[in-house]
């Protein structure tokens, strides 16, 4: 094993490791720390000495804390919300992580609450979120994100995933010369007993937090995997409550001039062909009022026909496009920038 200053790579899974603030001190040359705490230990992410010893590792430039045990078993969720209910933000000085670039955390939204806001990483690029709670509430994050030099640009794409466990949000900031890779920032949230009409409702939280990032937004993607997605039917009143929240969720979207939708089966994105319609019976301009291009997989499934007429009425006519099933922004008018 190579001298601890000479360290560049750490990975610890599930490992007791009580003397590694001591250890990543003797460590300066350090580039990348993994760890994947047990459980019981991922209080000591809040210590100071663990917090001091970090700022020591000037070098480091990707740190990942993921606990597989919070993030793989509902039975630990209430032990470790319990563990962390009364812990507040540091008033010390925060801890500057000078040449961060990437940060992924999986684990309780507590402990990544405490943890950020103990912490500045003026260099950062790429923030990953991993949680199971899909209300997450994130106000330490969000102003957490707010103070990053790499959000001075603001996210020109946003992209939005679910299926029945799953939703994946992500925003894409401007590339800079400067950076050797994208600047991203995503939420990865999953559950294991999903409620029924959550995905508008979930996204419309997490972006209201974020709104100034929401209203920057040109570019637009809601994707449904038709592979992992399970439809259940909607009475008449929950498809108007579904459409109402699609409805304020794009409502918040002001400067979008390209929309993406992946969405199969018919049924998955009823809420969003609902909701685009509905605007359409007051003013074509209450959502997506600057929206040029329109983007649709397999555009017999997904009726957008009365929303496009609409706007053609209005004098600002959207062009749409017959989208393959593809990862990749490359339709007319989705240039990447």
């Amino acid at each position: 094993m190579s001298p601890p200053g000479k360290l560049r790579h750490i990975t610890l899974i599930n490992i007791s490791f009580p003397t590694l603030p001591r250890f990543l001190l003797s460590s300066p040359n350090l580039v990348s720390l993994e760890l994947n705490p047990d459980s019981n230990d991922m209080g000591f992410l809040l210590t100071y000495a663990f917090l001091a010893a970090l700022s020591a590792t000037t070098q480091l430039e990707y740190l990942l804390i993921r606990n597989s045990k919070f993030y793989f078993s509902p039975a630990a969720w209430p032990y470790l919300e319990q563990r962390t209910a009364h812990s507040t933000p540091s008033t010390r000085d925060p801890i500057v992580l000078r040449s961060l670039i990437k940060f992924d955390f999986g684990g309780p939204s507590n402990i990544l609450e405490d943890f950020v806001s103990r912490i500045d990483t003026p260099l950062l690029e790429q923030l990953y979120v991993y949680s199971d709670r899909l209300g997450l509430d994130i106000p330490q994050l969000s102003q957490f994100i707010s103070k990053r030099v790499l959000m001075n640009s603001l996210p020109h794409r946003m992209s939005i995933f679910f299926d029945t466990h799953t939703m994946i949000i992500e925003y894409h900031f401007g590339h800079l010369p400067t950076r050797r890779g994208p600047i991203l920032l995503k939420f990865d949230l999953r559950g294991y007993a999903m409620l029924e009409n959550w995905q508008a409702s979930h996204v419309l939280h997490i972006c209201g937090q974020l709104s100034p990032f929401t209203s920057s937004v040109e570019r637009l993607g809601i994707t449904v995997n038709p592979e992992k997605y399970s439809w259940q039917p909607m009475s008449s009143s929950e498809t108007e409550r579904d459409a109402a929240r699609w409805m304020e969720l794009l409502g918040s979207f002001k400067s979008v001039q390209v929309l993406r939708l992946l969405c199969m089966p018919y049924d998955a994105g009823f809420g969003i062909a609902l909701a685009l319609e509905s605007s359409t019976r007051e003013t074509a301009q209450e959502v997506l009022p600057v929206l040029r291009f329109v983007s649709i997989y397999a555009s017999h499934c997904l009726d957008i026909e009365w929303f496009i007429a609409a706007r053609k009425r209005t004098g600002q006519p959207i062009t749409v496009y017959e989208s393959d099933w593809k990862s990749d922004w490359d339709e007319p008018g989705d240039a990447d920038n």
